[in-house]
């Protein structure tokens, strides 16, 4: 995977860091949603405000971004309250926004909104945290008593999340070597990795989602700390009778979904890496050495072919015939591209013509499903139900040219279609015949039909000529003795037939349809 390009200020030198940094002083100077950090510092003289987090991290890369989050160092305690709210009230009472005071385990966090502003910003003290081996992490130990900014960074995953900007002085804050390792392209864990992944060990996941994001190397000692404690994410305990893991399935979900979002590809070569690829996705590791027929897959095993799909998934959406349909790549088909196959190795059979997986679609989205549920990517909208539709029709689209016309227009209607070819062209381009040539020509094929029904839709032509219930209709009126049980299907086999010769422009009217249905009974009962 290619490298995140830092923007043009920020090369590989401390002037270039420097004008980066200045660029980004610049912007979140003029930013009216930060207007109010003024008033801070002159009602709190003692007090350092620091912008933290994801927007210095990309502001250096040159990367968009508006998540605001600020940490205020310096507000004292008065008489019965907490300094966190002290700084809450004078929010509140200078009219500079709307302040809602959260508790987020031991210590508190400030949600606010600037006035003329639909932004959230949040706003914390800085604190420390001591956690209990094993332990979930909101069972940490918290102090924010005396902790300056540096302090706080201390409990940061990454070096390159271990950043601030003084919001009065614009510098960098920067105790971790957070700048040096974004130059070199490094995740790193701040201090020692195996204590922060004991804190937390869904930092592995998102030390990983960095990495398949900004296309970073990993640090060996952070890697090999990811190695030895990626089990501590499925390690369980018992809270009210409940069984649960250490970190939970929606986070791991909400995790890979996330990388996957960035390069399906590098997620899954960097879970394997690891050992999470086994853990977290057994289904897609039993792919390996799943062995597939040479005549169709010289590539190699179903576990080769299935990550060249996801490979050549964002090369071939940039050709002109899919950079229309389909602008980018939705996480549905890098995730059906992942999971197309999963089936394979419960359903290989072998007899002398060679290897075959009849009916593994149907596994695939059975077992798409089961992960779906387990890793709750249901939770995101229509994303299994889609997911699970790819996988499971990802082999009609090698039989498009047999479909019979009503058919295959009937299939180009379907929303979803664009995503499918998209993702049955990657296949077909992952499927590497013994001189390396691929047969692509049925996508191509089905492309153009797209195209058609497109045309059919803005001249409004209705989709189908005649309907089931059009076809009851005539046999109510003539054959009121018709046994529906026994000859039910005639209905669906004429329906069809008459939307095929519509669709071939043999007939045009309804007329012609409601008398050719008539004609159709007569002559089959």
């Amino acid at each position: 995977m290619e490298r995140y390009q830092p923007n043009e200020h920020f090369e590989i030198t401390d002037e270039g860091s420097e004008a980066a940094l200045s660029e980004l002083w610049q912007t979140v100077e003029k930013e009216p949603d930060l207007a109010f950090v003024s008033e801070i510092l002159v009602h709190f003289p003692g007090s350092r405000v620091a912008l933290v987090g994801g927007i210095v991290r990309d502001g250096l890369l040159g990367l968009p971004c508006k998540d605001y989050d600020l940490v205020v160092e310096g507000i004292p305690s008065e008489e019965n309250k907490t300094p966190i709210t002290v700084l809450s009230d004078f929010l509140l009472s200078s009219g500079l926004g709307r302040a809602n005071q959260v508790e987020s385990r031991a210590y508190g966090v400030i949600k606010f909104t600037p006035n003329g502003s639909k932004e959230q910003i949040d706003i914390a003290l800085p604190r420390t945290e001591k956690y209990e081996p094993g332990m979930m992490a909101k069972h940490a130990e918290v102090e924010t008593d005396g902790v300056t900014l540096e302090e706080d960074f201390s409990r940061r995953d990454y070096t390159i999340n271990a950043l601030g900007m003084d919001m009065k002085t614009g510098e960098l804050i920067d105790p971790y070597g957070g700048v040096e390792d974004l130059k070199n392209g490094i995740v790193r864990a701040v201090g020692d990795p195996k204590e922060r992944f004991d804190e937390d060990p869904s930092r592995i996941l998102r030390g990983l989602r960095f990495a398949a994001k900004f296309g970073f190397d990993i640090d060996p000692a952070t890697e090999q700390a990811m190695k030895e404690q990626g089990g501590q994410i499925l390690e369980t305990f018992e809270v009210n009778g409940e069984t649960k893991t250490r970190v939970a399935s929606e986070t791991i979900g909400k995790e890979f979904a996330n990388s996957m979002k960035q390069d399906p590809a590098t997620t899954i070569e960097l879970y394997d890496r690891v050992g999470l690829l086994e853990k977290i996705l057994p289904e897609v590791a039993r792919l390996k050495g799943c062995e597939q027929s040479p005549s169709y897959h010289s590539e190699g095993d179903a576990f080769v072919h299935t990550m060249l799909v996801m490979k050549n998934l964002e090369k071939l959406s940039l050709e002109s015939e899919f950079e229309e349909i389909v602008p980018t790549v939705p996480l549905s088909v890098k995730l059906a591209a992942c999971f197309h196959d999963l089936g394979k190795p419960d359903t290989v059979f072998r007899d002398e013509r060679g290897l075959h997986f009849y009916d593994h679609e149907n596994l695939s989205t059975t077992i798409t499903q089961q992960i779906c549920s387990r890793l709750k990517l249901h939770m995101e909208k229509d994303l299994s139900e889609t997911v699970s539709w790819l996988v499971q029709n990802h082999m009609r689209v090698i039989n498009f040219d047999e479909m019979g016309l009503g058919k295959q227009k009937q299939l180009a209607r379907d929303q979803r279609f664009p995503l499918l070819l998209l993702l049955s062209y990657a296949d077909a381009s992952s499927s590497l015949r013994p001189d390396g040539s691929v047969e692509v020509g049925y996508v191509k094929n089905a492309l153009a039909k797209i195209h058609e029904v497109e045309e059919e839709t803005v001249a409004g032509k209705p989709p189908v000529i005649i309907t089931g219930n059009e076809i009851i209709n005539i046999i109510n009126n003539t054959l009121p003795n018709f046994d529906y049980k026994r000859q039910g299907t005639l209905i669906g086999k004429i329906k069809n037939e008459i939307n095929d010769l519509y669709d071939s422009g043999t007939i045009s009217t309804k007329e012609e349809a409601l008398a050719l249905a008539a004609k159709m009974i007569e002559k089959e009962l």
